[in-house]
């Protein structure tokens, strides 16, 4: 069983991905009905999300890709 990525750092940028676990509005309100396929597929997306925000970061850019 995949447990849910939240860590209760919940703020959604510009793009309605949630800055705590970066997972889309769509993700977090569809988790508790996906099968473990579904979850294992979003979790690798929040894996690149997560990269992607942390590389934007380190380059001076916000969350909501401005600089």
């Amino acid at each position: 069983m995949i447990k849910s990525p939240c860590i209760k750092h919940c703020s959604l940028n510009t793009n309605g991905v949630c800055l705590g676990c970066f997972r889309t509005t769509q993700e977090i309100s569809n988790w508790r009905n996906m099968n473990e396929e579904e979850k294992t597929e979003v979790c690798s997306k929040i894996r690149l999300r997560a990269s992607s925000v942390q590389k934007m970061r380190n380059e001076g850019v916000s969350d909501d890709g401005q600089t």
